[in-house]
């Protein structure tokens, strides 16, 4: 089977983001994916240069991109801009989110601002999926920040925190294939089972079959 623009670009920048984004509604799975691509973008420039005015620099680019209407500059900023043309996404929101990132280049520990960055990109697709109650929310935002922490920065995270928030989440349907494999995700890191790339897609295809949130 051929995989779509968006599948290919995610499985290059985050091989699990991509296996998690697998369980995403079809019909919104490609708009998660390309949000989930331009996080992932925007984390390596404010992680990965040493100087911060390349950082900015880098970060910028995609701010004119999608201000201006810049057309074939990448084929992920092509299909944002074609996104937001069709009513798919909000231009002022992602030049929100990206100002945000922006606001980490110029810090010396990024960290806790690039989980919010991801506490909002994870908010939107939720918002977009019309998954909108404030328990469900102050979910995702927790998991973001620990998923964040631990693909990008390799920090121990906690699953015990987010089981007992997830107890807040009273109604079965509110935990989508994409969120159930992101809290898997963490589960396995606790379990120091997560760096096994080759197993993976194994543990979370059972996982999403047979296993509990």
């Amino acid at each position: 089977m051929n995989l779509r623009d968006e599948q290919l670009e995610l499985k290059d920048l985050n091989y699990p983001l991509y296996l998690c984004s697998a369980f995403a509604s079809l019909s919104q799975q490609h708009v998660l994916q390309d949000l989930l691509s331009l996080s992932c973008h925007l984390t390596h420039s404010v992680t990965q240069p040493s100087e911060q005015i390349l950082k900015a620099v880098r970060i910028q680019w995609w701010t004119d991109c999608i201000s201006e209407g810049q057309r074939f500059n990448s084929p992920l900023s092509d299909r944002l801009l074609k996104s937001i043309e069709n009513g798919q996404l909000d231009k002022q929101t992602i030049l929100h989110i990206i100002s945000k990132f922006q606001l980490a280049a110029f810090e010396d520990t990024p960290e806790e601002i690039l989980e919010e960055c991801w506490a909002d990109i994870f908010s939107y697709y939720y918002t977009l999926i019309g998954k909108t109650t404030p328990q469900i929310l102050s979910f995702i935002q927790l998991l973001a920040k620990q998923v964040c922490s631990l693909l990008f920065f390799e920090k121990t995270t906690n699953y015990n925190v987010l089981k007992k928030e997830l107890k807040r989440i009273s109604s079965k349907k509110n935990r989508e294939g994409f969120l159930k494999a992101l809290c898997h995700l963490i589960q396995l890191s606790n379990r120091n089972k997560f760096r096994n790339f080759r197993l993976l897609p194994i543990r979370l295809f059972v996982h999403m079959m047979f296993g509990k949130i």
